[in-house]
């Protein structure tokens, strides 16, 4: 979570998309896409390394000129969160996560999955399936889903003045449309230069990572609409081989130098998530989360979700021209006069430290009493907002988990590890355990494997480039 609540609150243009999309001008598409991108980038971050960055972009560079002319101006980034994904929004805007990179072993399997995208982009399909869904993590479209479900008064009240329900938009593409991006995808990337069996490698690599996860074959995902299935694959390899003329030309390995040293899983300038636990060094901040719950981290807002969506705890960034009180008085005047009797409290307090303000509603008009309590607190030069909202079975591990907020212990500061890849030579017949003992890898083996490709077992050639995980205390910005 950084300071960049400023611009979460963004105006998301919400179009109706014609039947017949063809008769919207290619300007729609990119003032969507400047809109939505915008939401994308405060919500997810974008990774800061410019080596990395340009390289992506040249791979797109070359995609794109295999198009001949075309009405988008495109642009490439590298979305700074672990989750396994790529995406483009429609209007060119292209993202690759740290997450995907690390699956990525060579250039081809790279330009294989960005020419899937920009064959959405070009074709585009987005504009056609375009609904609220799952780009941004889970928990960013859960309020929305709460809000009203117990307590349609407190819950259009919920965590107001921040609002963190709006979602950017994602295309759930349909099976036609994945298979034309398949199909003409693999096609671009030949005539690019690059080998067209790198998606169907990388899609190899989605699923074994997925399996790890899940103990499932076969339920790897780029999103919902990019499923990695055997008869997927064997289409493909099918239109893979009716390719005339393939010469790959680029080199294949490039990718491997520019991740080295790319922070692998959680960025601890988002701060970090372990056991529920929520610690960011930078900001000096500590939160525990309901044990179980699903969280989320993203640069605006860290949350939790109860698992059947009954309760909701989040901790955001305001924008900082209010102070506590002030916040408390805007969300109270929201509050139509016939139902001023649902607060219960509406103070200032302490908590661990911290100044604030406190506010407490309750609605017991239904079965199920349902409250919603907010507090503000003055943290340095910035306020920020607990939220907790639920039914009122849920109340102890909501107060509990919004009463922990605190300054991080010196202890708890100098345990937080930053991880990232580091690229090595193999020497002739190592083993991944071998490299692993050598190098100080800190991934199981399981893991290893499917970053790199390969099988447990293999054997590596002298100097083969092969991915190891190292970590080391995360140093404060």
């Amino acid at each position: 979570m950084r300071y960049y609540f400023s611009q979460f609150k963004l105006i998301l243009f919400l179009l109706c998309i014609s039947t017949h999309i063809w008769a919207q001008p290619v300007e729609y598409d990119i003032e969507l896409g400047k809109h939505y991108s915008q939401a994308v980038e405060s919500q997810m971050g974008v990774y800061n390394d410019a080596k990395l960055t340009a390289f992506i972009a040249s791979i797109g560079e070359k995609l794109v000129k295999e198009l001949g002319d075309q009405p988008f101006e495109y642009s490439f980034k590298v979305a700074d969160t672990d989750v396994t994904n790529a995406f483009a929004l429609p209007g060119g805007f292209t993202y690759v996560t740290r997450g995907l990179l690390a699956l990525v072993n060579n250039d081809s399997e790279l330009a294989g999955v960005m020419a899937h995208e920009i064959i959405h982009v070009d074709k585009r399909h987005s504009v056609h399936q375009m609904h609220r869904s799952g780009i941004l993590p889970g928990l960013l479209r859960l309020p929305g889903q709460i809000v009203g479900a117990f307590s349609p008064t407190i819950g259009s009240l919920l965590l107001a003045p921040v609002d963190i329900t709006a979602a950017a938009f994602s295309a759930n593409y349909s099976r036609s449309h994945e298979k034309e991006a398949d199909k003409e995808g693999v096609v671009l990337a030949a005539k690019a230069g690059y080998d067209p069996n790198g998606l169907t490698t990388l899609l190899g690599n989605l699923a074994a990572e997925a399996e790890l996860l899940t103990g499932e074959a076969e339920k790897a995902k780029l999103l919902d609409d990019h499923p990695v299935t055997d008869k997927r694959l064997k289409y493909l390899s099918k239109e893979i081989g009716k390719i005339e003329d393939v010469n790959v030309v680029v080199s294949t390995h490039s990718v491997l130098d520019l991740i080295n040293g790319m922070t692998y899983g959680q960025n601890p300038e988002q701060g970090v998530i372990i056991d529920n636990k929520f610690m960011h060094a930078d900001m000096d901040l500590f939160m525990q989360f309901p044990t179980d719950w699903q969280t989320a981290n993203t640069p605006v807002f860290v949350g939790a979700v109860q698992e059947e969506g009954k309760a909701i705890v989040v901790l955001a960034v305001t924008d900082d021209v209010h102070s506590p009180k002030e916040y408390c008085d805007t969300l109270v005047s929201k509050i139509p006069a016939e139902y001023a009797s649902m607060i219960t409290e509406n103070k200032a307090i302490e908590l661990n430290g911290f100044s604030g303000h406190s506010i407490m509603l309750v609605d017991k008009s239904s079965t199920d009493a349902v409250y919603l309590h907010v507090v503000w607190l003055n943290v340095g030069a910035n306020v920020f907002q607990l939220s907790v909202y639920g039914l009122d079975g849920h109340r102890e591990a909501l107060e509990s988990s919004l009463n922990s907020f605190r300054r991080l212990s010196q202890d708890e500061k100098n345990g937080i590890q930053i991880q990232r890849i580091e690229i090595i030579e193999a020497q002739s017949g190592e083993s991944l355990k071998e490299i692993s003992k050598r190098t100080g890898n800190v991934l199981d083996i399981k893991t290893t494997a499917v970053i790199n490709g390969v099988k447990e077992g293999s054997k590596f050639e002298k100097g083969q480039k092969v991915k190891v995980v190292k970590e080391s205390p995360y140093v404060t910005n």
